[in-house]
């Protein structure tokens, strides 16, 4: 365990992008004493997209604009290029989730990338510990040794959800400063402090999202044999509406449809499924796409988790800043299954979601999953329904708990 009792004179590298989050970040630590170096991840080229505003929330606009900063705030700065590493473990993620039709997380992916990339770099560096301008807290349980997660107390300002899947060893060394500032207090302190900031840009969605977005990275990518064209079919009524030219220009969930060679779509339909084999595109109402229950896949949960029995936790997904209350079953294979209290919508197949253990602006990050499977399923106690049965010894014992999609 890191000794976080003192901070005065340790080293600290803070992942710098020049907007206000990692600058107060920095700022507060270099106030605490620390010995503070900026460290800025490139990760995308800007000739990725057609038009700047297209680029991911993190991207750096403006290297010499952080390096300015660095200077503002007499820290020495460095800069590394994960380009590579970030086409590897985000870039080829998305073209693949892009041409099956999943779910595009790859906001979580180059999180979770950038805190590799940062850990490294600290160590390189013979620093102490890493930071960044999350709006999260890192806490430490002392019985256990355990480093987690928390949400910050600003449900606007929550980004513990990206954090989620950090590892422990990372944990250890991470200190977030602005675990207890809202962005709003921030902006406040900003000013104040005339810290030089390029302009923040709006982290509504997530990165690659929109059509303009993508096209670059799918174009150069994807070769034309493997975009599967096909017909749109509306599941409501059993109609085809015309031909698409592929999913890859399309996401699950997608409103306002404007297909080529298709004059008119209903405003109420949206895309609802997708068929790899038959590469037909279904639309149809927003009930489509709402569940009461999924299978969760490559379930991790934090460290000395118990897994041997159900619990009730909260859930959030990207779409919404909301808990959604939920009971999970733990099954093999990092796998389980959910039964949310009320139906979700949208539920989308190899979207990333966040175990909570509570409702509130201070809780804890169990653990992360992806979504497999989406359904209405009944719970069945075996045990009951043996019980229950007239008594019959040729006939074979069953398992006490099965999953009814």
């Amino acid at each position: 365990m890191s000794d976080r009792s003192n901070l005065t004179g340790k080293k600290v590298v803070v992942g710098m992008t020049g907007r206000m989050d990692s600058a107060m970040a920095a700022f507060l630590l270099k106030k605490q004493g620390m010995q503070v170096i900026g460290l800025s991840i490139i990760t995308v080229s800007e000739d990725i997209v057609k038009n700047p505003t297209d680029l991911p929330v993190c991207h750096i606009q403006d290297l010499d604009a952080v390096q300015k900063l660095c200077s503002f705030l007499n820290i020495p700065f460095y800069a590394t290029n994960a380009r590579p590493r970030i086409e590897d473990e985000v870039l080829d993620k998305l073209v693949s989730n892009k041409l099956l039709g999943k779910a595009n997380s790859s906001c979580f992916d180059c999180t979770r990338s950038r805190m590799r990339i940062l850990y490294s770099k600290m160590q390189e560096l013979d620093a102490d510990f890493m930071a960044t301008g999350h709006y999260a807290k890192a806490r430490f349980n002392i019985s256990s040794k355990e480093h987690y997660i928390c949400s910050n107390a600003s449900e606007k300002s929550d980004q513990s959800f990206l954090l989620a899947s950090t590892p422990n060893h990372i944990l250890e060394k991470l200190l977030l400063p602005l675990g207890e500032l809202s962005e709003r207090e921030v902006t406040k302190y900003i000013k104040h402090f005339g810290l030089p900031v390029t302009n923040s840009r709006s982290d509504d969605g997530f990165c690659f999202r929109s059509k303009k977005a993508s096209a670059g990275v799918l174009e150069s990518r994807v070769p034309k044999s493997l975009i599967k064209t096909g017909l749109i079919e509306n599941i409501d009524n059993n109609s085809t509406l015309g031909e698409h030219e592929g999913v890859i220009y399309h996401h699950m969930g997608e409103r306002e449809l404007n297909f080529k060679g298709v004059s008119h779509v209903d405003k109420e339909l949206e895309i609802v499924g997708y068929n790899y084999n038959k590469g037909s595109l279904s639309v149809g109402k927003s009930d489509h796409l709402r569940f009461s229950g999924a299978q969760l896949l490559r379930i991790s949960t934090t460290d000395g988790f118990d897994r041997s029995k159900p619990l009730q936790c909260y859930v959030k997904f990207k779409y919404s800043k909301q808990f959604v209350k939920a009971d999970i079953f733990f099954k093999n294979n990092n796998s389980a299954f959910l039964d949310f209290h009320e139906s979700v919508y949208p539920l989308i197949e190899k979207e990333a979601i966040v175990l909570y253990d509570s409702a509130s602006t201070n809780s804890r990050v169990l653990g992360w999953a992806l979504v497999g499977s989406r359904g209405d399923f009944d719970l069945i106690n075996r045990v009951d329904a043996f019980e229950n049965r007239d008594d019959d010894e040729d006939q074979p014992s069953e398992k006490p708990t099965v999953f009814k999609f």
